[in-house]
C-alpha cells in the first residue's frame, strides 16, 4: 500500500505579505496606545473634557483588543510558516 504524506500547507502570497506587515502594525498600535494612556493619565482631562476622556477610554479598549488580535494572527502565520518549512 502506498503511503500518503501529509501535504505541507504553505502561506499564500497575501499571508506572506500580512506576516511581513504585522510587526509594523503592532508597533504602530502600541505607540498609539502609549500616547493615549499618557493622555488618560492627565487628571485635568477628566475635569476639563470628560466626554473626550470617555472616548479615549473606549479607544484604549479597542487598541488593546486590536493588539491582541494582531499578535494572535502573527503567531498563527508564524506557526504555519514554520510547519511549511519542516
Amino acid at each position: 500500500p502506498e503511503r500518503t504524506r501529509p501535504r505541507k500547507v504553505r502561506l499564500s502570497f497575501n499571508e506572506v505579505r500580512e506576516l511581513e506587515q504585522l510587526p509594523e502594525k503592532i508597533e504602530a498600535l502600541e505607540t498609539e496606545l502609549a500616547l493615549l494612556q499618557a493622555r488618560l493619565g492627565d487628571p485635568d482631562l477628566y475635569r476639563s473634557a470628560p466626554l473626550e476622556a470617555k472616548g479615549l477610554a473606549q479607544r484604549q479598549d479597542q487598541l488593546t483588543h486590536d493588539i491582541e488580535a494582531a499578535m494572535v494572527r502573527w503567531e498563527e502565520l508564524e506557526s504555519k510558516k514554520q510547519a511549511a518549512e519542516e
